[in-house]
């Protein structure tokens, strides 16, 4: 929970990605639904993935710009 919660504001001040964003994080392809202090949510193919925000500064995450 300390680590989501710190990696979570790293990701909120620094900004890296935002809602409507089109990222690929742990294999996964989607846009960007929410960002908050412990989870950021994506939506792809109709499902929600919730990604506790420490694993997301763990793996990284990559910004797809079309």
């Amino acid at each position: 929970l300390v680590a989501s919660a710190a990696a979570g504001v790293f990701l909120l001040l620094r900004q890296p990605y935002g809602v409507g964003d089109e990222v690929r994080v742990a294999g996964e392809r989607g846009i960007v639904q929410e960002v908050d202090l412990f989870v950021t949510r994506i939506e792809a193919d109709g499902e929600e993935h919730v990604l506790p925000n420490h694993s997301v500064f763990r793996d990284g995450i990559v910004l797809i710009r079309e």
